[in-house]
């Protein structure tokens, strides 16, 4: 078990873009002020508990641990509890499996490949391995406005992008580890060149909660349960309908069953005209030719440092997630 430094979190809710915007300092009228407000995140929303039959995840819950008989069984990507604890989807070297659930209760963690927590037996969710890269463990961060830097310089020196451009794929970061809180997600519209536009998404894959690279928009190949940062590299005919789901909570898919997938998602569509009017709730960001490009080497280059901001906005989201008054995934 590693012991965590103990947080107070707030008792009241606060919006994802003032708590970003305040703690780093962001004028409010500033541009990345205004388009923070505009996909949304100027409110947040409390999420009803995930029920299962008729499973109840009241009572305080001692950290996960595994029992002899078999309890009820839940695979799963991210959860969160009544008794305000939660588990997290994260690297996990000691297993052959590669990946395990972190469970955070009290401001104490346990990495497990399952934990059993009321009768629930929490695992990973199968093919958990199409996330490009996962946190290992929560590391202190120290500031929000250290972090936002700390990221933005990741930005700028692996593309050379203007202070507008990193600033903005900075704050899309933060949203995507929240997601769950917005009443509406952030939606990326790229143009410009296609290199450009490859090396952009796979920066924001590095450094974005759960980013998946896709070919289309289609969810079907997704494991059940993930809601990923869908990172998209061309538009398709089934992106037009897939939009608004995309964007707005509570709006599903079928797909055996009605699926939720809302959530952050950047998509380059060159010069392509979208036809559904959710395009226009999107931010549209012209990618310019300056931009240096990213090569999937310099990515391994970079691993190290991906690593360990993966693990700082672990902890970030870990601190901030019940300012943001979320009950549950």
């Amino acid at each position: 078990m590693t012991v965590i430094k103990r947080h107070n979190f707030p008792s009241s809710a606060e919006s994802l873009s003032n708590i970003v915007c305040r703690d780093e300092g962001i004028p409010s009228g500033s541009l990345l002020a205004q388009k923070s407000r505009v996909a949304g995140l100027s409110t947040t929303r409390k999420v009803l508990p995930r029920k299962h039959g008729n499973l109840k995840h009241a009572g305080n819950a001692a950290l996960g641990h595994t029992r002899d008989h078999k309890p009820y069984q839940i695979f799963t990507s991210a959860e969160v509890l009544r008794d305000s604890s939660f588990l997290e989807l994260v690297v996990d070297p000691s297993k052959s499996e590669g990946v395990g659930l972190l469970h955070w209760s009290n401001t104490k963690s346990a990495v497990a490949r399952e934990h059993v927590i009321n009768d629930c037996h929490y695992v990973p969710m199968a093919s958990s391995d199409v996330i490009r890269h996962l946190p290992s463990q929560p590391v202190a961060y120290g500031s929000t406005s250290a972090l936002f830097k700390e990221i933005a310089d990741f930005i700028a020196k692996v593309s050379s992008l203007g202070e507008t451009e990193r600033n903005l794929l900075t704050f899309i970061c933060f949203s995507a580890f929240f997601s769950e809180c917005l009443n509406t997600s952030l939606c990326l519209l790229l143009h410009g060149s296609v290199v450009h536009a490859i090396s952009m998404l796979r920066i924001l894959s590095c450094i974005c909660r759960h980013s998946v690279l896709l070919a289309g928009s289609s969810i079907r190949a997704l494991p059940q349960g993930l809601r990923p940062t869908r990172l998209i590299c061309q538009p398709d005919n089934g992106l037009d309908k897939l939009l608004a789901p995309m964007q707005f909570s509570g709006f599903g898919v079928v797909d055996c069953g009605l699926r939720q997938i809302s959530g952050a998602t950047a998509v380059y569509v060159g010069d392509a005209e979208l036809k559904t009017p959710f395009a226009e709730l999107g931010i549209s960001l012209f990618i310019p030719p300056t931009m240096s490009l990213f090569s999937q080497q310099d990515e391994e280059r970079e691993l190290e440092v991906i690593n360990n901001l993966q693990n700082k906005m672990l902890m970030y989201r870990t601190s901030k997630l019940f300012q943001c008054e979320v009950c549950s995934i």
